[in-house]
């Protein structure tokens, strides 16, 4: 199991992180990613807050879910999600959508770490909260209870990936019992040829 320690990044991954950012201007990517098993353990009571209304979202909520967050999806986006049998559930403050995350029972529908899943699993995406809600633990309180609804439907295991310099990311997945399995390494020529290796694996 890997954990995080340091509050910080340390010199050599800052050295790293601005690096990387530098050869993708020049065409060349390269990423970390962590793969995350998640909900292993029962997340403490502080970590989630009762306030707001869990929702299963569908179609007819794409507006809500746009004017959530339209910087990096489209309607016919989040369309075809709906219609390939992809769930979305949400937290809603009144009529407001403020939470929102993804869960594909099919595959890991992220291109480096693509692979079908098992009946029991969950691969879990693109989750995103309203950023004027910040300190109010939605994200903690959507991901467990998209836990206990996914479990009541059969599904034990859920999985994600983080960013690996995305220390919040996971430190957050981590306070919910998520333990880190793999470290991976994403290469990308001039979004023409990309290469995924598992660089350590955890346990």
């Amino acid at each position: 199991m890997s954990k995080i320690r340091n509050p910080k990044l340390s010199f050599i991954e800052r050295v790293l992180d601005g690096l990387f950012w530098r050869l993708g201007r020049i065409g060349v990517s390269i990423k970390l990613y962590v793969t995350v098993k998640e909900g292993e353990v029962q997340p403490a009571p502080e970590l989630l807050n009762d306030k707001y209304v869990l929702c299963e979202l569908t179609e007819e909520h794409i507006d809500d879910l746009l004017q959530l967050d339209s910087l990096h999806y489209t309607t016919k986006k989040l369309a075809d999600w709906f219609k390939d049998g992809k769930l979305c559930f949400g937290l809603r403050d009144g009529e407001h959508l403020v939470a929102k995350m993804w869960c594909d029972l099919e595959v890991v529908n992220w291109d480096p770490a693509y692979r079908k899943l098992e009946p029991e699993e969950v691969y879990l995406f693109a989750a995103y909260s309203d950023p004027t809600y910040r300190g109010q633990n939605l994200a903690p309180t959507l991901r467990a209870a998209c836990y206990t609804i996914l479990r009541g439907r059969g599904r034990s295991e859920f999985y994600s990936h983080s960013e690996y310099f995305n220390l919040p990311a996971r430190r957050f997945k981590q306070k919910l019992g998520g333990i880190e399995k793999d470290l991976q390494i994403e290469i990308g020529l001039f979004n023409k040829w990309s290469r995924t290796i598992i660089l350590r694996r955890f346990d």
